[in-house]
C-alpha cells in the first residue's frame, strides 16, 4: 500500500475526496473492505473520522444538496466498516459522528438558509397561481344564463374546468409542502431524504400547476375567440 506526503493511502484519499468510482475499482482488485478500512491514520483517526470531514464540492450547487451528498457518503462508508470504529475516539476525544457534526455545522446553517429561501420564493408563485385560478373558476368564460355557463356543452369548456381545478389543487398542495419546509427542524438527518424529497415534490407540483394553468388559459382564450364573428376554431363533440 502506497502513501502520500500526508500518510494517506489511495483508499483514504478516495474517501477524503468522495471518489466512489475509485473505491469500486479498488474493491474489484479483491482487497478486503474490512482490511482496507482498518489501516491506521494519524491522530488516532479511523476511516470514519476521515469520512466525517467536510469537503466543499464544486460540482453540486446548493448547500442543502451538498449536505445531502455528505450524508449519503458518510452512510455509504459506514456500511462496510465494522461497527467497532463507530465509537472509537481520536486524539480530540471525538467519535466519527461527533467529527461529522462539528465539521458540518456551517454547511447545515447554509443548507437551512438555502432551503428557506427556495421555499419562500416558490410560495410566492404558488400564492399567485392559487389566487388566479380560484378567481377564474368562479367567473367562467362566456355569458351566464341564470348562473349556468353558455359554453358548458363544449369540449373545451370541460378541458378548461379540469385544467383549472388541477392547477388549484396542485398549487395548494405545493404551497403546503413549502410551508412545511419553512417550519422544519433542520436536523442533519433530515437533509438525507426528508427535506430533498419534500422540495422535489413541491417543485414538481408547482411545475404541474403552471402547466395546467396554461392549458386552462388557452382553452378560455379559444372559447372567447369563437364567441366573436370570424373563423371558428372551436372543438365540438
Amino acid at each position: 500500500m502506497f502513501y502520500d506526503d500526508n500518510n494517506y493511502s489511495i483508499f483514504q484519499l478516495a474517501i477524503l475526496n468522495r471518489r466512489d468510482k475509485v473505491l469500486n475499482l479498488i474493491f474489484r482488485t479483491g482487497l478486503s473492505q474490512q482490511r482496507i478500512a482498518s489501516y491506521p491514520l494519524k491522530d488516532r483517526d479511523n476511516i470514519l473520522h476521515l469520512t466525517g470531514k467536510c469537503i466543499p464540492s464544486t460540482q453540486i450547487k446548493g448547500a442543502a444538496l451538498q449536505m445531502q451528498s455528505e450524508m449519503q457518503w458518510f452512510k455509504a462508508v459506514e456500511k462496510f466498516v465494522h461497527p467497532d470504529p463507530w465509537k472509537e475516539r481520536n486524539n480530540d476525544n471525538k467519535t466519527p459522528r461527533e467529527v461529522f457534526d462539528d465539521e458540518h455545522k456551517e454547511l447545515v446553517k447554509e443548507g437551512e438558509k438555502w432551503m428557506r429561501d427556495t421555499a419562500s420564493s416558490c410560495m410566492v408563485v404558488d400564492a399567485l397561481i392559487i389566487g388566479m385560478v380560484f378567481a377564474v373558476i368562479i367567473t367562467v368564460p362566456g355569458n351566464n344564463d341564470k348562473g349556468i355557463p353558455n359554453f358548458r356543452h363544449e369540449t373545451l369548456f370541460k378541458v378548461f374546468v379540469i385544467a383549472d381545478a388541477a392547477a388549484l389543487f396542485s398549487s395548494s398542495f405545493s404551497l403546503l409542502l413549502f410551508v412545511g419546509i419553512l417550519t422544519w427542524r433542520y436536523d442533519e438527518e433530515d437533509f438525507l431524504k426528508a427535506l430533498p424529497n419534500r422540495l422535489f415534490l413541491g417543485l414538481i407540483t408547482l411545475i404541474f400547476s403552471i402547466a395546467t394553468m396554461l392549458v386552462a388559459f388557452s382553452s378560455a382564450m379559444i372559447m372567447l375567440i369563437d364567441a366573436v364573428p370570424g373563423p371558428m376554431v372551436m372543438f365540438r363533440k
